[in-house]
Order: structure tokens, then sequence, then C-alpha cells
């Protein structure tokens, strides 16, 4: 199986050829080919060809279509595949081209931060990947006390270069895994405990796992949160056109929220506007596919 180009494997959990599918995705990994398998849940044995009554045939067939004109010529690169610059460029370059409003959505996170007006506020990102994100609050608050984390040291690595020439600002980068405790046990040495004034995520969230470990994720970041500190991030949202199994809906992302203790939300206000939106328990502030979410300690 070497040599093969990017394989998508998209099988249904009530499938004939579920064992099938499992096997020949165990056998294309061990060769290295660059893979992406995926379950559905709930759906039967070539669902895909329902697409009048199934929306995840729907966007099954969207995806197939895009990733046979981007995939099969360049490859389909995910966060464990990168490993040079040219990688980065390429992996980031996708992601903006599929998703032009992430650069939206990193406006509207800044814009939280600079609404509490705090003088050199310290933020810490969740999966920060590159430095996206990291380099729009830079641009707009050049004092910032800025903490990074990410499980991939290429991207990482890449990162520190990229902000290497903001020398005003005290920007740190650890690479960590933020399902475990590891990251707060960093930010315990460093000090930031309970005196952060944001955390940050963008278009990441939805990789850690379920409800669960993600709540999980977000109780762990509230704790690291200053009494009136905002956690505002942006993500990629499950609906009838987008029906991703790795996605969450706008009220579960709400329910997500509640458990992890985030009970006072934040006014949802676009990034270039003064009048604020209302409350994310009664709307979310949309960009595209992305849902954006913010709440106070």
């Amino acid at each position: 199986m070497h040599g093969l180009p990017p394989l998508w494997i998209h099988v249904a959990d009530d499938e004939i050829l579920l064992d099938d599918s499992t096997r020949l995705a165990a056998r294309a990994t061990t060769a290295g080919v660059d893979l992406t398998f995926t379950i559905w849940d709930g759906l039967w044995h070539v669902f895909h060809a329902f697409l009048k009554w199934t929306p995840e045939a729907r966007w099954r067939l969207r995806r197939s279509a895009d990733g046979s004109r981007r995939g099969c010529r360049q490859g389909i690169m995910r966060t464990s595949d990168v490993r040079t610059e040219s990688d980065v460029r390429q992996w980031e370059g996708r992601l903006n081209r599929e998703w032009p409003q992430r650069a939206q959505v990193a406006d509207w996170i800044v814009a939280q931060i600079a609404n509490q007006k705090r003088r050199s506020p310290r933020v810490i990102e969740l999966a920060c990947g590159a430095g996206y994100l990291a380099e729009f609050l830079v641009r707009q608050s050049t004092d910032v006390r800025y903490c990074g984390f990410d499980l991939s040291a290429h991207l990482l690595d890449f990162a520190r270069r990229r902000l290497a020439p903001d020398r005003n600002a005290e920007i740190y980068f650890r690479q960590a895994d933020l399902v475990g405790s590891d990251w707060t046990d960093l930010l315990l040495r460093m000090g930031w405990t309970g005196q952060v004034d944001a955390v940050i995520s963008l278009q990441a969230l939805h990789d850690l796992g379920g409800p669960e470990q993600q709540t999980a994720v977000l109780a762990q970041a509230r704790e690291q949160l200053r009494p009136g500190g905002v956690l505002a991030y942006g993500d990629l949202l499950l609906d009838g056109d987008n029906p991703h199994p790795r996605r969450f809906t706008a009220a579960q992302h709400q329910q997500m929220l509640r458990a992890a203790g985030f009970f006072k939300s934040h006014m949802l206000q676009p990034a270039n506007s003064a009048r604020p939106l209302p409350e994310y328990s009664a709307a979310i502030l949309r960009y595209g596919e992305f849902g954006c979410f913010g709440c106070y300690r």
C-alpha cells in the first residue's frame, strides 16, 4: 500500500463492510498513507447514495469533490503530517482558502481582549498551531503577555520564528497535551494560575475529542482566569449542511460551557461594531461555518 495518494474512508456504524473498512484503515496507517477515517453513527450501508434524505450524504459528496480537486493534487495535510516550513505554509494556506472567515473570527477574538482595556493582558491560547491567531493578537496589542499551547513541536517551532520580530511582547510557546494536566502545571510554575485575562482558541477545540474531553479542558481554562477574565473562541459548528462527526451544534457548545462552570455569558459583539449582540444563550455570532462564543469567569 506504500505510495497511495491521500485516502478517505467514510463508513457507517451499521454497515456490513465496517470490519473490512477498519482493517483497510489499519493497513493504510501502517504503510504511512495519508488517511482520513470516519465512522458515522446511526447510518447504513451506502448511505452516500441517499442524497435527498440524508444531509450526511450531501456533506460527504461535497467534501469528496473538494478533496478530489485539492487532495489528490497536493495532499490533504493534517497537523501530524506537518514537518517543514513548507508543510506549515501549505497546511495553513489550505485552511485559509477553505474557511476565509478565519480572519474575521481572529479579529473578533482579539477585539474581545481589547474590550477589557487591561494593560499588558495575560493571554493563553489553546491549540495555537503555527501562531496564526497569535500574530493577529500581537499586531493589535504589542504589550501582551502571551502563552500558546500545542501538541505539535513542528508547528510551535514555526510559531516561534513567526513571532520572533515582535520583541516588545512577552511571548511563550509550550508543547503540551491539553487533554492532560501538563499545560496547567506549566502555568502554575509561571505564576499565571488564576491571573489570566483571556483564554482564546480558533478552529481547534473540536480536535480535543468528544463533549466530555472538551468540557474538561474548558473547566481547566476557567480555573486559569482571574475573576472577570474572558473566554473567547471560534470553532466550526455542526448543522444540517455540515454534519461532520467531530463538530458540535451551538446548543452543545452552550451545554459544555455551562458544564465547565461558565454561567456569566459574554456580550457577543462583532469586531468592528460598537453595538453588542444578544447573549450567546439567545444568539450565536456566526461567520460562515464558524460560531463564536464568549464567557466571563
